[in-house]
C-alpha cells in the first residue's frame, strides 16, 4: 500500500541546484585570483624596468672606447671617443640584452609564482631571461647598423625612425616576457596571446617613449638608441616593461577547473499494487 506523505514524494524530487550564494562565492574567489595574478604582472613589469636601468647604468663604460685620430692645424692627433659605430652598436646590445633578461625574467617569474608548482618554480623565469638576453643581443647588433644607416640618411624624420629602431628591437623582447609568463603559468592556451600581447605592449612603450621623450627631453636625444640623460633612460625602461606587463596582464584568465560530475540519484524502484 503506498503513501502520499512527504517521505514518498522525496523520492521523487530532482537533486537541488547549487545555492545562489554558492556560486557568488566561487565567482568572486575566481575574480580575486585573477585581479591578484594581474597585479603580480604589472608589479614584475615595474620591477624589470627598475632593474634594467640600475643594471644599465652600472655596465654603460663596460665597452671601452675606440681611439679616433684627427688633424689639429695640420698635425695629427689622438683622442678617445664613445661615438664610433662600433662601440655604438655594442653598447646597445648590452643594454638591450640587459632589458631583455630583466624583462623576460621577471615576467617569466611572476608567471611561476602565480602558478605555485614546486617542479616549475623557475622554468618561465629562466626562459625569459635567455630569451630576452638572446633577442636583445643578437638582434641590436644585426638591425642596429641598417636602422642607423637610415636615420643618418633621413634626418627629417628622426622621430618616426627612433620610433622604428625601438619597437623593432624592444618588441622581440616584450614576445618574448609573454611567451615566458605563459610557460611559467603553465597554461599552452595563453601562450599565443601573451606572446601576441607582450609584443604589442612593448611596441606601444615604443611609440610612448619617443612621444613623450620628446617633449620631456629635448635635448636628450631620445629618438637615438640610447638617449643622453639617466631620466630618459629610465623612462625608457620604465615605459616598455610596464606597458608589455599591462598589456600581457589583460589577457590573462584563471584556468577553469572541470565540473564534477553531479551525482543522479537512483530511480524509485515502483512499489507492487495491492
Amino acid at each position: 500500500m503506498t503513501t502520499n506523505g512527504p517521505d514518498a514524494e522525496s523520492n521523487d524530487r530532482v537533486p537541488r541546484e547549487p545555492a545562489p550564494h554558492r556560486l557568488g562565492a566561487a565567482h568572486s574567489g575566481v575574480g580575486h585570483g585573477l585581479g591578484r595574478m594581474r597585479t603580480l604582472v604589472v608589479v614584475a613589469g615595474v620591477v624589470a624596468g627598475l632593474a634594467a636601468f640600475g643594471v644599465g647604468e652600472a655596465t654603460s663604460e663596460l665597452i671601452p672606447p675606440d681611439t679616433v685620430q684627427f688633424n689639429f692645424f695640420g698635425a695629427k692627433r689622438e683622442t678617445v671617443s664613445r661615438d664610433t659605430p662600433r662601440v655604438v652598436r655594442r653598447t646597445t646590445a648590452l643594454a638591450y640584452g640587459v632589458l631583455g633578461v630583466c624583462l623576460g625574467g621577471c615576467l617569466g617569474f611572476a608567471g611561476d609564482v602565480a602558478r605555485r608548482s614546486a617542479a616549475a618554480s623557475v622554468a618561465g623565469g629562466l626562459l625569459g631571461a635567455v630569451l630576452g638576453a638572446v633577442l636583445g643581443g643578437q638582434a641590436t647588433l644585426w638591425l642596429l647598423p641598417s636602422l642607423l644607416e637610415l636615420r643618418q640618411n633621413h634626418r627629417d624624420l628622426d622621430m618616426i625612425i627612433g620610433m622604428l629602431i625601438h619597437g623593432v628591437i624592444w618588441g622581440p623582447l616584450g614576445a618574448a616576457a609573454g611567451l615566458a609568463f605563459a610557460i611559467g603559468l603553465g597554461d599552452s592556451r595563453l601562450t599565443g596571446r601573451a606572446l601576441a600581447a607582450g609584443l604589442v605592449g612593448a611596441v606601444l612603450g615604443a611609440v610612448a617613449f619617443d612621444l613623450v621623450g620628446a617633449f620631456a627631453f629635448p635635448l636628450a636625444k631620445t629618438d637615438s638608441p640610447i638617449s643622453l640623460t639617466w631620466p630618459s633612460r629610465l623612462l625608457a625602461r620604465l615605459l616598455v616593461c610596464v606597458a608589455t606587463a599591462a598589456v600581457v596582464a589583460l589577457v590573462v584568465s584563471v584556468p577553469r577547473p572541470a565540473r564534477a560530475a553531479v551525482a543522479q540519484p537512483p530511480l524509485p524502484t515502483p512499489e507492487p499494487q495491492p
